[in-house]
């Protein structure tokens, strides 16, 4: 009981102070042993990162093959929580409550930094892990069969959105989890902590909608650009916002306004545009979103209007009459999990402009494209496509990129 006390307390400092302050010993040292947890087969979990104090859950609450493993601030949801199921001895499938799929090394990978994202259980060696303890019976390692690599919060990751992904075992704490089996209020381990809330209730109303909203209800018309200010945080709980005649039509007029502006250093997410959707989103320098739904793209879904990287992870968009993504900026573009369709190209930089822009394309799906996915006027830009499908695109997958500046694996023509 002593070392368990000892644990709980250090572990409320990790984040700030660092494994130190515990005194902890370092990986491969005494005083640490690693041996098989006390995992309930059939049992449901959360888990916590020690580094993060965030817990893993399935991005946006998507129950789509492909939806994305991340970090999040815990919040008793579903989406947070897991099922361990044995398939052979000393390994198990981890299925996530809210989709019913499964925990899985995308593409089979055995890279250090392959995607950790859900896919429909096959039983696959990429969807098996040991759950073995690292720290007094009370922290585990969640370690992939196929790979032989653990469960990482990359790049030291502590804010919210932290992609999960696999890394060689390095014995730090960003592929540590406090695994608390849900009902009991304790940790595999034994240490006795607060069970979670209930999951909140899905929005009443609506009808099923798009990537990572099981409901969708409706906001209402927006009259004057709603604006999402430097360091804040806009949820818009899966609702619907249509533009207002204050601010455009949805045709390819230049003049129409954004329904949202998100300024340096805010994050928008859980936002469905319908039509009319005016000129869409506009970013202003390094910005987050997560699982946006362009139900029919006006002007463009998004432009990027200065300079700063762009992280667009989950969602989808569909029916743009020229492009879908306008990037007016030297800029990083990053898009991740996300489902595009019916358009002339997925992203235009802006014609005649020399600036660079580096694209960056993963386990997403894009289809019926008119031109291209990538089009640029710009010898310096460059684009990275990994893990992703893709279904009749026009005149070629990229136009303007120099050969040099293309990079390509995993993808898949259907």
């Amino acid at each position: 009981m002593q070392k368990t006390n000892r644990f709980l307390l250090c572990l409320s400092a990790l984040t700030a102070l660092g494994a130190a302050a515990c005194g902890a010993t370092p990986e491969g040292e005494s005083g640490l042993t690693e041996t098989s947890s006390a995992v309930t087969n059939g049992a449901t979990y959360t888990l916590r990162s020690v580094q993060a104090g965030l817990c893993l859950e399935v991005a946006g609450g998507s129950t789509a093959d492909g939806g994305n493993v991340q970090l999040w601030a815990c919040n008793g949801g579903t989406n947070q929580q897991f099922r361990f199921e044995s398939v052979a001895s000393g390994f198990y499938q981890i299925r996530n409550i809210r989709s019913n799929k499964c925990v899985d090394v995308w593409a089979h990978s055995t890279a250090a930094g392959a995607n950790i994202a859900q896919f429909t259980c096959t039983g696959a060696n990429n969807q098996q892990f040991s759950v073995p303890d690292v720290r007094s019976g009370s922290v585990v390692r969640v370690v992939s069969r196929l790979s032989g690599q653990a469960l990482d919060g990359f790049n030291f990751g502590t804010t919210n959105g932290t992609n999960i992904v696999q890394w060689p075992v390095t014995g730090a704490d960003n592929q540590h989890f406090v695994m608390t089996r849900i009902g009991s209020g304790t940790s595999t381990g034994g240490g006795t902590t607060t069970p979670p809330p209930p999951p909140p209730p899905p929005p009443s109303g609506g009808t099923t909608g798009g990537s990572g909203c099981s409901s969708i209800t409706n906001f209402g018309t927006v009259n004057a650009t709603i604006r999402v200010a430097a360091g804040q945080t806009f949820d818009g709980g899966c609702r619907r916002y249509v533009a207002g005649s204050a601010l455009g039509d949805g045709s390819q007029s230049e003049s129409q306004s954004p329904v949202f502006r998100v300024d340096n250093g805010a994050t928008l997410r859980n936002v469905v545009l319908g039509a009319p959707a005016a000129d869409g989103v506009h970013t202003y320098g390094n910005v987050t979103l997560q699982n946006i739904i362009w139900e029919d793209v006006g002007e463009d879904a998004l432009t990027i209007k200065e300079s700063g990287t762009v992280t667009l992870n989950g969602g989808s968009a569909r029916n743009g009459e020229d492009k879908i993504f306008q990037v007016n900026a030297a800029s990083t573009f990053r898009i991740s999990n996300f489902t595009a369709s019916n358009a002339g190209k997925l992203i235009r930089q802006n014609g005649g402009t020399t600036f660079r822009v580096d694209v960056f394309i993963d386990r997403s799906d894009i289809a019926d494209m008119d031109e291209a996915i990538f089009r640029t006027d710009s010898s310096s830009s460059r684009v990275t496509m990994t893990n992703t499908r893709y279904h009749n695109i026009g005149d070629s997958l990229f136009i303007g990129v120099s050969s040099a500046n293309i990079s390509q694996s995993n993808n898949t023509e259907y």
